[in-house]
């Protein structure tokens, strides 16, 4: 069976399905999965952001990508949220809490905007 990427609507879907009752079986068959990725997105093992134990909200993301590009340093960031730089570094480059329509800000020391990388419009 050819590997297949489940959205976070998806994933919510087979975990509401699962708890009122329907067979993992099916679910597989349904989403076009191994009947391994199912116990693993009911269980939490896989696709723990679908089940909401991030530690920051979307809302807060976007806050700190708004904030960034106003200017405010990465290590104010960081401690104001309670994560470290590498993971806030992960969000303002949209490898944490992907978002499609955000294009990263890079900035220099001096706080200058610089211009995209090609790497950095993924999608």
């Amino acid at each position: 069976m050819p590997k297949r990427r489940l959205s976070t609507e998806q994933v919510m879907a087979i975990r509401e399905l699962r708890a009122s009752g329907a067979a993992v079986k099916e679910l597989a068959a349904q989403y076009g999965v191994v009947i391994s990725v199912i116990y693993g997105i009911v269980s939490g093992r896989t696709r723990v952001s679908a089940r909401g134990n991030y530690r920051l909200t979307f809302a807060q993301v976007r806050q700190i990508r708004a904030r960034r590009a106003a200017g405010e340093k990465v290590v104010d960031l960081a401690q104001e949220f309670d994560v470290c730089t590498t993971t806030m570094h992960g969000i303002l480059m949209n490898r944490r809490y992907f978002d499609p329509e955000f294009i990263p800000i890079r900035m220099d020391k001096a706080g200058n905007r610089l211009p995209p990388r090609p790497n950095d419009y993924r999608g």
